[in-house]
Formats: structure tokens, C-alpha cells, sequence
């Protein structure tokens, strides 16, 4: 018979997106709403890494997501909002995506930010993984997972930024089989990817050009709480913040984006980072001027 291709966590078509909530539960996710089904057989592939995720609280609004996220995430100003609200709401898609870079002095929360993101899209029992500092590794971890972060990224060579622009758009890298001379192991790889660290160091124009960029502050002391408050409090809310990010999908889902005034290199991922923009209460003006702008400060 034909092959099936098992997924992980996701299964994203047009009509239908399909996300494993790895209770035997599924979240079904269409232009027409939101509801949690039966798992079906023979659809996902289950990584050893995979944690389950909540069941979404259904009775919100995605338009309260920026408030239900404030406490948590130390973003100031209304456009990294929009980029960092509709970055995550993209992933759910079947899209190519930028590199998601998180910067900031210490103490600014850059990995719990990180760590929050990877918990409301696809949680791990493993918590975050460093930057690898050589290609075998990073490859290995991009082969692994649909979505991706990685903590405290440091400077790179061309190399690396070459395997990380494969991971944006999708590609298939070739390595050598260990303990072997000639047999070589082949992966594909295409992962939406998160990175944080002090600041984007690469001096690699394509990488650059893959890339938006969020500044998070540091965190004054007055207001500093510990991480274990902190985590229970994100428990208590995370259903309803994952909630709402299941419905800006699916209204989105039902959204046309108009022709683009100046388009990002990404265009698939522009239009659906404007059509959840408008599910969450922002215009596509607002969405187009917040990702124009970042690249142009970025060039």
C-alpha cells in the first residue's frame, strides 16, 4: 500500500488543522470553530520528548490573548506585541517561517518567554535545549520537532546559518553515518524555530533576512517574582491563553488578507500573520507596518 506520513503534534491542511493534545485527545481546529475529538489512528508520530498539553478552555476571546499574557512576558511596545502574538498563532500552519529571535540584556526573561512559547505550542518534558555549537547536533534537533526553541545563542558561522535557513523553508541535509567511511544518513528538516539570546550575532545576509527580532527589557527588581510563582500562575491561565490561540486559528482560518502594500521576503507567512492579527483586534495596516518596520530597522 502507500506510505502514511505520521506528524508531529500538528497536521495542517487548508481546510482542517489537526492538534495532538497526546491524551488520546485532538484538538480539530476549522474556519467554522474549535473542538477537542478523538485522537485519530495512524495520523501522529509520538516523540519520547513529548509532553501532553491542556485541554483549551473554549470561553474566550482571542482579542484578550496580549492581556492574558502581560504578567509573563516582558514586551512593551504594541509591535512586538503583534509579532510575537502572531508568530505563535502562525505555527499552527502549514507555512514557511522566519527564525523568531527573543534579545535582551540579563534578567530580561528571555528564556521563560522561550519556555512559555515552547509550552503553548508544543510542550516538552525535556524543557529547553542550548544552541548546539556544531551542525551534527543542531541538525539532529531540527530534524526532531515542528516547533523549536533554542536557549542562549551565541555568535555562528556560515555554516550553521546555512543549516538554520534549510530549517526555515525546508530542506534535506547529508552527513556521514558514525563509524563509517562512505555510508552517509540523509534527514529532512523544516522547523519553526525560536531563539533567544543578548543579541542576534550573524553576520550572514540570507540568515538575516530569515529573521524577526523581538527586544524584550529587563525585568525591574521591585517587580522580579520567583520562577515557581511565576509557573504556577501561567498553569492556572494557560488553558484559556491556549484557548484562545486555537479560535484566532480558526477565525483566521475564515479571513481573506488583501493584497500586501510591501511584502516580507515570507509572503504565506505575512498573509497569515495578518489574517490572526485581525482575529486578535488589530488591522492589517498595523500587522504589515509591525513586520515592515522590524525588517527595516534589522537592514
Amino acid at each position: 500500500g502507500e506510505p502514511i506520513y505520521l506528524y508531529n503534534r500538528v497536521k495542517a491542511t487548508e481546510e482542517e488543522i489537526l492538534y495532538n493534545l497526546g491524551n488520546g485527545e485532538t484538538v480539530q481546529i476549522t474556519s467554522k470553530g474549535v473542538e477537542v475529538i478523538k485522537t485519530p489512528a495512524r495520523v501522529f508520530i509520538v516523540d519520547e520528548t513529548d509532553a501532553e498539553q491542556c485541554r483549551p478552555d473554549l470561553n474566550v476571546d482571542p482579542k484578550e490573548l496580549q492581556e492574558m499574557l502581560k504578567p509573563y512576558i516582558n514586551i512593551i511596545d504594541i509591535r512586538s506585541w503583534i509579532i510575537f502574538l502572531t508568530y505563535m498563532c502562525v505555527t499552527f500552519f502549514d507555512v514557511n517561517m522566519p527564525v523568531l529571535f527573543l534579545s535582551g540584556e540579563k534578567g530580561s526573561s528571555k528564556s521563560t518567554c522561550c519556555r512559555f512559547m515552547q509550552s503553548l505550542i508544543n510542550p516538552k518534558t525535556t524543557g529547553l535545549y542550548h544552541f548546539p555549537d556544531n551542525e551534527r547536533d543542531l541538525g539532529l534537533l531540527l530534524a526532531k520537532d515542528f516547533f523549536l526553541c533554542l536557549d542562549n545563542t551565541t555568535g555562528f558561522g556560515k555554516a550553521i546559518a546555512n543549516l538554520l535557513c534549510i530549517a526555515c523553508t525546508g530542506g534535506v541535509i547529508r552527513e556521514r553515518k558514525l563509524y563509517t567511511n562512505s555510508e552517509t544518513v540523509t534527514r529532512s528538516i523544516r522547523t519553526k524555530l525560536v531563539m533567544n539570546g543578548l543579541s542576534l550575532i550573524s553576520q550572514q545576509d540570507d540568515f538575516l533576512d530569515r529573521c524577526v527580532t523581538i527586544e524584550l527589557l529587563r525585568i525591574d527588581a521591585s517587580v522580579r517574582r520567583t520562577e515557581g510563582e511565576i509557573n504556577r500562575e501561567f498553569e492556572k491561565i494557560k488553558p484559556k491563553i491556549f484557548g484562545a490561540l486555537c479560535i484566532a486559528v480558526s477565525k483566521a482560518m475564515a479571513y481573506k488578507v488583501e493584497e500586501l502594500e510591501n511584502p516580507i521576503r515570507m509572503i504565506d507567512f505575512e498573509k497569515k500573520a495578518i489574517a490572526l492579527g485581525m482575529a486578535m483586534g488589530f488591522t492589517q495596516k498595523q500587522v504589515e507596518q509591525a513586520y515592515a518596520e522590524q525588517k527595516k530597522e534589522m537592514n
